[in-house]
């Protein structure tokens, strides 16, 4: 119960910093979105069941609060897809570098020296945001083109960046440039949503350790 009962609050505090950074993120007028960072590091501690929890969650306090139209509940997918794709994406790290065993990452290996290890772990983290990024600008791209063709007075959702917008012809088919509109925004902000997350996971399961030893 304990145990539960901490996970449950590591997550609450997960979708409170996912909407702190996203809002502080908006208010400086970056180009970005910001708000998976937490996501992600929830599952790579907790597993994407949770991250998907937190980033649903994330959504729905965001939009609520900052309500511009119910299309805006259906970017819950990219949350979702973002736990998922994470968790799915973990397997394929080296053992020594997997995020669920923390501990073990901490501790050089005996067979590999300190720089390999951190070498492969940037190598991995690139490619993980790469991945998120086509991912999430082709389901972003997807709902949204979707919204626009049931409500063609639908511009876009804040924090999409009219100049990577403009940068497409109009003879474009809609699906195409709604999706290439985004690939430049989500390649920045995924890879520091993931260099950003794989930090605060370090630092979680550190504390989880000490607080949940069998964790």
């Amino acid at each position: 119960m304990r145990k539960k009962l901490i996970i449950i609050m590591v997550c609450i505090a997960g979708v409170l910093l996912n909407f702190a950074i996203s809002r502080l993120n908006t208010f400086a007028g970056l180009p970005f979105y910001l708000d998976t960072i937490l996501t992600i590091s929830i599952t790579l501690v907790l597993g994407p069941v949770w991250g998907a929890i937190c980033g649903t969650l994330t959504n729905i306090m965001g939009h609520t609060i900052w309500f511009w139209g119910w299309a805006g509940y259906l970017f819950i997918l990219c949350q979702i897809a973002t736990a998922y794709i994470t968790g799915a994406f973990m397997h394929f790290f080296p053992k020594e570098m997997y995020p669920g065993i923390i501990r073990t990452a901490l501790k050089a290996s005996h067979n590999k020296s300190r720089s390999i290890i951190l070498r492969d772990k940037i190598i991995i983290l690139f490619l993980l945001a790469l991945v998120l990024s086509i991912a999430i600008s082709i389901i972003g791209g997807t709902i949204s083109t979707f919204i626009i063709i049931l409500y063609p007075a639908f511009d876009r959702e804040p924090g999409l960046s009219t100049l990577t917008v403009n940068m497409f012809s109009n003879s474009i088919p809609i699906f195409i440039r709604e999706i290439l509109s985004r690939v430049p925004i989500n390649i920045v902000d995924r890879l520091i949503s993931v260099f950003a997350a794989y930090g605060i996971a370090v630092g979680l399961r550190i504390l989880l350790h000490k607080i949940m030893p069998n964790k």
